[in-house]
């Protein structure tokens, strides 16, 4: 799917958003600051040191809501790069009916994450890896093509249907 054109949104409190993911200031990248991002969608896109991080994330729901709310956004997106090897895991949560739910592949949030990259890393292709701590991997291309992205990947399937009219 191609996305809009990306718009490169305010830069975050650091302390504040990496609070909202339940983690600490030193887990987050020092030379990549939280910014909102949208190809389409508004998220808080915030990158963590590594793995580990996004292991122990565990959102803070009275934190976050008021996080997203202020800056327009409606996921946070936490992402750990390798970009050596131009690729990135993601976890990304929303605030759902008062809890935090995880989606398992958020093409949104691959494009937004791609564009970040691509200016402030001169990276314009990840490969994202998703859905791995709740147990539904998914796996997601995004790559630059001019102003905006392109995101296709594969998803674990949960339900199928069939609407009659």
């Amino acid at each position: 799917m191609l996305q809009e054109p990306a718009e490169h949104g305010a830069a975050a409190d650091p302390s504040e958003v990496f609070a909202a993911a339940g983690l600490t200031l030193a887990d987050g990248d020092p030379h990549l600051p939280p910014q909102v991002m949208s190809t389409g969608y508004r998220h808080m896109l915030a990158i963590v040191r590594d793995d580990a991080a996004l292991v122990r994330c565990k959102p803070q729901l009275e934190l976050l809501e008021p996080l997203l709310d202020r800056h327009g956004c409606g996921v946070l997106a936490l992402a750990a790069l390798d970009l050596a090897s131009n690729t990135a895991r993601v976890r990304a949560f929303f605030p759902a009916l008062g809890s935090v739910t995880e989606d398992p592949a958020t093409g949104s949030a691959a494009g937004a994450l791609c564009a970040y990259v691509e200016r402030r890393c001169a990276t314009a292709h990840l490969s994202i890896e998703q859905g791995v701590a709740m147990g539904r991997p998914s796996s997601l291309s995004a790559e630059v093509e001019g102003d905006r992205v392109r995101v296709s990947g594969d998803v674990v399937i949960l339900a199928t249907g069939e609407l009659s009219l």
